[in-house]
């Protein structure tokens, strides 16, 4: 976020072409020394599986291609290169994609959001303040796919309002070699596969109590009869630790939050099928640090049909989603930065129509092309009270145009696998940008246990409407009141790597740079949840991405992963409390942790089950030193504390269907410092051990 973003002058960044000669002389240097390491090893593991020929289709690999994207689904038209993907407990990254089990999500703490989920596995990924989560340095700014339907950015900025990860059956998490069908904000793409049902109706149900006055109930319900299949479940949660608070032990911070989701399936015949999903939400909290209290909700309805023919397949799919807040502000908060108070009653509603038609080409290649259209309309009254001057408002009725377009090829020969494309996007709203992005991924299998990838990509993300709130400009808070329109993200992306897999053990290397214009950013409003949408002028973020999972046996398995990142800033700032601000040269921005890494082990013998899991972080940038005059002289020169934290489940179920879990989180209860204090907001602490029992019954 800007607030606390500064420039570090130790580290300057003098030009793109400097960021560009670094990702290839690193990426180079560390391929050299991954080839190295991959020779010495390969004549002791020819024997495993034989070295493909000239010309022959790559071997087997536990992961589909970079050209089956998120909003494919395995049975279509997807160049997969093993029929069959054992389900693990552990999570497999490989080449920027991260596949997470339906049997970890159900392990981990229950009432755990998607974005816990994400931020407990996925390389590079961590939380951010407001219970959001940022993925190789971009802050919420992804895109999520409910089985092959996109998934509108709720008002509340994040997607953990849409679905209650119990309903997912398996979740892919995409942060690079985007494939040209997807638009939209992407540092990261979510592609959900949800449950579904068949056969005799069956179900659980379960009831789970832990610290901090939580307990989560929560049933589902599945089966089938004929054509139609059915899942349908619903939950609640109370916790007196529903946000990051500024302190420790901070009061004022109790929630509740329920969900509910249906899905059918009609199959017409072997060759046609017909989705619908209709889901529901809703929350109450109170904001810690503060007297405020918010109240938001969301629904989805999507209807998506596919025929498929062998490689051929045509989709088209309708969805939408309405969601809204009422932040309710107190007058008898302290100052804070300017601000007094703030009151917001913000909703909105997205509708869109999605198609696409995919056929073979010959037998190297798949064509595909399709199209999406989405409009959103949002109704906002915003007004922040400012200490000794008038207040800033903004009461508007915005509306938005999304309209994407493309084509790529899938193109398989000898031991390549091309994904080749373009896509052309525009958005409207404030004002009306456009670009066409091309896209070229490529795979290459150096033998049987070893693949190397490279990408470019082309990006373009708008920011969302529903985030693109305007003020009347008030210099006790830094607001010039340019009322500039917010622009479009438009970024060139690159990575490379290598995965080296054998006898259960999976071997990953990435390095990647991004170089980004009108970068996407946020201001926080004093000590309220309340974030502002802003635009910097431009900055980059590379990075270097380490992975592995083993099978040590058919019970235990593993992980580990390390991401390495620097993500840096250069004004001016466009928007929010800090327009104008910052200077014109680079500087850490305070998405930076530069070491982020999980790890964890995971046991399963019959009906029992233990899982260890950690997560480490260096901590991230703020705070600035000024002259005597005012002028900064150094920003973000500070970092937060490192933090080490572990999490414990054990549980065993019987062939009653009767279960029981043990779980504590963040076990040696580091309530560790997620963000400092700033000029213009508070600091937030993440949460303390979580101990609790969960018990369960299926029928």
């Amino acid at each position: 976020m800007l607030k606390s973003m500064t420039y570090q002058r130790r580290y300057p960044f003098r030009n793109s072409n400097r960021g560009a000669r670094w990702f290839v002389v690193n990426s180079v240097g560390l391929l050299v020394v991954v080839f190295a390491m991959t020779a010495l090893t390969h004549a002791s593991l020819a024997a495993d599986a034989p070295t493909p020929t000239a010309g022959a289709a790559p071997p087997s690999t536990s992961t589909e291609a970079p050209t089956s994207s998120a909003p494919q689904q395995p049975a279509e038209a997807v160049i997969t290169i093993r029929a069959k993907e054992k389900q693990k407990n552990v999570p497999q990254s490989k080449a920027s994609q991260t596949v997470i089990s339906g049997v970890q999500i159900n392990q981990a703490a229950p009432g755990s959001s998607l974005n816990d989920i994400i931020t407990r596995y996925t390389p590079g990924a961590s939380a951010n303040p407001n219970n959001g989560m940022r993925i190789r340095g971009a802050d919420d700014q992804s895109t999520t796919y409910l089985d092959g339907v996109p998934l509108p950015l709720s008002v509340t900025g994040t997607v953990t309002d849409a679905l209650d990860p119990k309903d997912i059956q398996t979740l892919r998490v995409y942060t690079g070699g985007y494939p040209a069908e997807l638009g939209g904000q992407l540092s990261g793409v979510f592609d959900i596969t949800t449950n579904t049902g068949k056969g005799k109706p069956a179900g659980t149900v379960s009831q789970s109590i832990a610290q901090d006055n939580t307990d989560v109930t929560d049933g589902s319900i599945t089966g089938g009869s004929g054509k139609i299949g059915y899942f349908g479940s619903a939950s609640g949660r109370q916790t007196d630790f529903f946000l990051n608070p500024p302190s420790e032990g901070a009061g004022h911070n109790s929630g509740h939050v329920e969900y509910g989701f249906l899905k059918l399936d009609y199959n017409d015949g072997a060759n046609d099928k017909t989705i619908v999903q209709l889901g529901s939400n809703g929350a109450n909290f109170e904001v810690p640090g503060t007297l405020d209290t918010q109240r938001e909700w969301g629904n989805i309805a999507n209807v998506v049909w596919r025929h498929i023919d062998g490689l051929a397949s045509t989709r088209f799919s309708v969805y939408s989603h309405a969601s809204g807040l009422r932040y309710n502000g107190s007058p008898l908060d302290p100052v804070y930065g300017g601000v007094s108070d703030t009151n917001e009653n913000l909703h909105d509603t997205t509708i869109g129509v999605r198609g696409d038609q995919t056929w073979p080409g010959g037998t190297p290649h798949l064509f595909k092309v399709g199209f999406d259209v989405s409009k959103t309309t949002v109704a906002n009254a915003f007004v922040i009270d400012v200490a000794n001057g008038p207040p800033l408002t903004d009461q508007n009725t915005p509306l938005a145009w999304n309209i994407g377009v493309y084509a790529q090829d899938d193109w398989t020969t000898g031991r390549f696998q091309i994904n080749y494309g373009a896509r052309f996007d525009e958005n409207s709203q404030d004002v009306t940008r456009n670009q066409v992005s091309p896209r070229v991924n490529v795979r290459y299998r150096l033998d049987a246990h070893n693949t190397l990838h490279g990408y470019y990509d082309k990006l373009f993300q708008p920011i969302p409407v529903q985030d693109a709130t305007h003020l009347v400009g008030n210099p006790i808070v830094q607001d010039e009141g340019t009322s500039l329109p917010l622009l479009p993200e438009r970024d060139d992306f690159f990575e490379t790597g290598i995965d080296h897999d054998t006898r259960g053990l999976s071997l990953g290397f990435a390095a990647y740079y991004k170089a980004e214009r009108n970068a996407k950013d946020e201001d926080q409003v004093g000590i309220t949840n309340v974030t502002l949408p802003v635009n910097a002028a431009k900055a980059c973020a590379k990075g270097f991405e380490f992975t592995a999972d083993r099978d040590f046996s058919p019970n235990l398995q593993g992980f580990a992963n390390l991401a390495i990142s620097w993500n840096k800033n250069a004004g001016p700032v466009t928007g929010g409390l800090n327009e104008g601000s910052f200077p014109s040269t680079y500087f850490f921005d305070d998405h930076d942790q530069t070491y982020t890494s999980a790890f964890g082990v995971s046991y399963g013998r019959g009906g029992a089950f233990a899982d260890l899991s950690g997560q480490y972080g260096s901590g991230q940038p703020y705070g600035e030193l000024q002259t005597a005059s005012g002028s900064i002289t150094d920003v973000n020169y500070l970092r937060v504390p490192p933090h080490l934290t572990f999490n414990i489940d054990a549980g065993r179920h019987v062939a009653t269907g009767f279960g029981v879990t043990l779980f504590a989180d963040n076990l040696f209860n580091n309530a560790y410092l997620i963000k400092q204090v700033t000029a213009l907001s508070a600091p937030q602490y993440a949460q303390g051990r979580v101990v609790g029992i969960k018990l369960s019954q299926d029928f």
